[in-house]
């Protein structure tokens, strides 16, 4: 074995190792940047399906408040017209029935929201790990890693070999 060939094969071998290493860390850091994205999006997601509750919130304490100024009104209109009986009751039950549409619409729109949101956490967790799946093929293993730096090497001691 010539010194050039021994040389030129533990060089080969030497840079398909370093290679693979360098693949390998550039693969983990991928992974932990998807990791990190991930984090954000659902933090994100979090802050905004509570932002949801807490406008829906407000939307059914100002629906309530609205009612009760119009539930009053009412009663004082029936009061000062001298109305009672049937009608205030037709009224106040038909007032019931809007009131208890309204709470439920606005509820509807606030789970239809966070659905959403959940539904976008869902998409960005089957991105995420399709993502994790593809840096983690591309992983050199350790055999693999022997086997590529034994070829390198064989190449690398025939071309020393031929010079």
């Amino acid at each position: 074995m010539s010194a050039v060939a021994g040389a030129m094969a533990g060089l080969a071998i030497f840079s398909s190792l370093f290679n693979t290493r360098k693949v390998n860390q550039q693969m983990y850091r991928q992974q932990l940047q998807i990791i990190g994205d991930t984090k954000s999006a659902y933090v994100g997601i979090e802050n905004a399906q509570k932002g949801v509750a807490e406008k829906t919130g407000i939307a059914l304490t100002q629906t309530e408040f609205k009612t009760l100024k119009d539930s009053a009104k009412n009663v004082a209109t029936k009061a000062s017209r001298n109305t009672a009986g049937i009608s205030a009751l037709y009224s106040y039950a038909n007032f019931l029935q809007q009131k208890s549409f309204t709470k439920g619409s606005i509820i509807k729109a606030g789970e239809d929201e966070i659905f959403n949101y959940g539904e976008q956490a869902k998409a960005k967790f089957a991105a995420a790990k399709s993502g994790w799946n593809q840096a983690e093929a591309k992983k050199i293993g350790t055999f693999e890693a022997i086997l590529l730096a034994a070829s390198a090497g064989a190449q690398g001691y025939s071309v020393g070999k031929s010079i």
